[in-house]
């Protein structure tokens, strides 16, 4: 496995490799991850780790900050085990820089290379830079990964991205993302606030929550906001917060542990996730496994799992008033919450886990290794 996003960044991707690799372990193969050696907050997270049994996951330097320039750049070569690429049968690779790892690696050694597209920018053009130019520069970079080079197959965790995909590769499945639904059951009581948990980022418009909760904090004086996750946006949402009249009802958790991950969900009275593309989001399962109602936004990457007032409650994106009403629905109806909630448990219990995932995997694996 190639993945340049590890901890201490938090994201889908590093969640997504790190449950997939131990799903696939423990169905009884051999699983390395390879990964960038990063700084962060004056700490070094450049040594070898393990996942699982007997996963190891080593970081490769040069050890800088994730989103310096130098290092995602240079750990694009430096991440492939140049002198063991010969034990592998496959090298899997994540989007979207480590598809140049992976490709590179495949050419050279003889590899075959599977490529799993997590979510992509391409399609609404808002990628994780606040600068106009560079965001630009990598919507192109994007577009030659994903729809020019050549893969000997392409794994989408959601459908809607087939229709982009699949014009420009042969060999192209969809196998969705999992949950572990044993670690989201808790004991924890509705707490009485709104929760977001995810990345800070541009794409995921925490602001328009921020603004939605104002819109309806003097109808429920009691409802709070809590805002789980780092990133690059948090100095901005901490500030717009302090300028709203509710301040002190909106709390900024930073990043958590993950053992205090699902009680957060257990304990909120509603998720909300506003972004404006995803993959197929981690947290939505999540919550769903938590018995949380969610409202979230009708976009590539979420539309296609959730059905409005079936499962979930759907908004269009960058739009605060609807996010609010959709609070407010799931908050005053609550018989319908509860219908959606179990709707929503059953599914997520039949149709996303991760030894499915893993066994859809393994199939890709051996039809390359046949045909190959």
């Amino acid at each position: 496995m190639l993945q340049d996003h590890w901890w201490p960044e938090v994201g889908g991707g590093p969640n997504h490799v790190r449950d997939l690799s131990e799903s696939i372990e423990q169905a009884g193969h051999e699983v390395d991850v390879y990964t960038r050696a990063l700084r962060s907050g004056g700490e070094l997270y450049d040594s070898r780790e393990q996942l699982g049994e007997d996963i190891d996951v080593v970081r490769r330097g040069p050890t800088t900050e994730f989103h310096n320039p130098i290092g995602r750049i240079t750990t694009t070569l430096s991440i492939v085990p140049w002198s063991s690429l010969s034990k592998y049968d496959i090298i899997h690779t994540h989007t979207f820089l480590p598809a140049v790892s992976g490709k590179l690696a495949s050419l050279i050694s003889g590899t075959p290379v599977v490529l799993t597209v997590h979510g992509t920018a391409i399609p609404s053009g808002v990628g994780l830079s606040n600068s106009g130019i560079r965001n630009k520069i990598e919507r192109e970079i994007e577009k030659v990964l994903l729809l020019r080079l050549n893969y000997n197959y392409v794994i989408s965790v959601n459908q809607e991205h087939l229709d982009l995909l699949s014009p420009k590769h042969k060999n192209i499945e969809y196998i969705p993302n999992g949950v572990d639904i044993d670690r989201f059951q808790t004991d924890g009581k509705d707490s009485g606030y709104v929760l977001y948990l995810g990345r800070l980022a541009r794409e995921k418009r925490v602001g328009d929550l921020i603004s939605a909760f104002c819109e309806i904090a003097n109808e429920h004086e009691d409802l709070e906001l809590v805002i789980v996750g780092d990133g690059p946006e948090r100095e901005n949402l901490e500030q717009a917060a302090r300028e709203t009249p509710f301040a002190g009802r909106i709390q900024f958790k930073g990043r958590v542990p993950d053992k205090e991950i699902p009680e957060y969900y257990s304990r909120a009275s509603v998720f909300v996730l506003p972004s404006i593309w995803e993959g197929h989001p981690l947290t939505l399962l999540e919550a769903w496994a938590s018995k949380t109602p969610v409202v979230t936004t009708n976009v590539e990457g979420i539309r296609e799992f959730v059905k409005h007032e079936r499962n979930g409650y759907l908004v269009e994106p960058k739009s605060p008033d609807e996010i609010a009403e959709g609070i407010r629905f799931l908050i005053e109806n609550q018989n319908l919450k509860e219908q959606i909630i179990e709707k929503a448990y059953s599914e997520v219990v039949q149709e996303f886990s991760w030894e499915s995932a893993a066994q859809e995997t393994i199939r890709v694996y051996r039809e390359i290794i046949d045909g190959y």
